[in-house]
C-alpha cells in the first residue's frame, strides 16, 4: 500500500468508515512505515482537540435565512449560459476567419504564368529565326549591332512563378 491511500484510509478509520478487511492491511502498513503512524497520531490528536472545544450553536432562525436565500437564488436558464458562450465564441471565430483568409491571400499562387519568347513562338507554330534572319540581311556591321541590341532589348528576362 502506498502512503498516499494510507492517509486516505486513516481518514476514514477516525471518522469510523472503514471496513474490517482494510483495517487489517492500513495496520500492517501503520506498522511498516513511520512517517504514516506519526500522521495517524497527529490526526487522532487534532480530532480529540477539536472535540473537546464547545463551539457555539447557530442562532435559532440562522437556517431558515439560509433555506430563503437558496429559494431566492434564481437558476442560470439555458439560454443565458448559450448567451455567455457564444459572445466568447464570436471573437474567436472571426480572428480564425481573418487568419484563414490571410493565408489563402498569401499563400495563393498566380494564375496567370507568363510565358518565354521560345515558348510563344512553339505556341503560335512561328519560325523563331525570323528575327535572327533579319540581322543577317544586314549589310552595315553598325546596322547589325543595332539590330542585336535592339533585339536584346525586347526579350523579357522576368522570374517566372510555376504551380507545385
Amino acid at each position: 500500500m502506498k502512503c498516499r491511500e494510507a492517509e486516505k484510509l486513516i481518514h476514514r478509520l477516525l471518522d469510523g468508515q472503514l471496513p474490517p478487511q482494510k483495517v487489517h492491511l492500513l495496520e500492517e502498513h501503520l506498522a511498516n512505515c513511520p512517517n504514516c503512524s506519526r500522521k495517524k497520531q497527529e490526526y487522532e490528536w487534532l480530532q480529540q482537540t477539536l472535540q473537546s472545544f464547545t463551539f457555539p450553536e447557530p442562532q435559532p432562525d440562522y437556517w431558515e435565512k439560509i433555506r430563503r436565500r437558496i429559494k431566492t437564488t434564481p437558476a442560470p436558464s439555458p439560454l443565458f449560459i448559450w448567451k455567455k458562450w457564444a459572445l466568447r465564441a464570436i471573437p474567436v471565430a472571426l480572428l480564425l476567419l481573418i487568419i484563414l483568409i490571410s493565408a489563402l491571400l498569401l499563400l495563393q499562387t498566380s494564375s496567370s504564368l507568363e510565358m518565354s519568347q521560345s515558348e510563344m513562338l512553339l505556341l503560335h507554330n512561328s519560325n523563331p529565326f525570323t528575327e535572327s534572319q533579319a540581322i543577317f540581311t544586314e549589310t552595315s556591321p553598325v546596322d547589325k549591332n543595332l539590330r542585336l541590341i535592339f533585339s536584346s532589348l525586347e526579350t523579357n528576362y522576368e522570374l517566372r512563378r510555376y504551380p507545385r
